[in-house]
């Protein structure tokens, strides 16, 4: 992207924040022209055979759905049929490699994307 499309784009984000700071997202949800939903994704992910679940920590589990490549595809494949449908996808994760991950798989698909982190603005 173009250095002047983020920074207008931060700028706006920016403006929102600021004029938003004082509501809570209740609030602010009521305000929208449009409803909400959560639609959650279940998946088969699993740890391996044999492997001990509860003697994995909280990163290795994050490193691992990261990684999970069935997993990453069917939220790719989410997202393209919510484009087919003339909709609006966001995808949410605590991870930046996560975001370079399905960045990369949304661009092989000619989806258009913005893409953020914590090491951005």
């Amino acid at each position: 992207m173009p250095i002047s499309d983020y920074d207008e784009l931060k700028r706006k984000y920016d403006a929102l924040l600021e004029e938003n700071k004082t509501l809570d997202a209740k609030t602010q949800a009521e305000k929208r022209p449009f409803d909400h939903y959560l639609i959650p994704r279940f998946t088969s992910f699993r740890s391996p055979p044999g492997e001990d679940e509860t003697q994995l920590s909280l990163q290795e589990i994050k490193t691992r759905l990261v990684s999970d490549e069935i997993r990453n595809q069917l939220i790719i494949d989410d997202v393209v049929e919510c484009c087919e449908k003339g909709r609006k996808s966001l995808i949410l994760t605590g991870r930046v490699s996560h975001v370079a991950v399905l960045g990369g798989k949304a661009d092989s698909q000619n989806i258009k994307c913005f893409l953020f982190n914590r090491r951005y603005g």
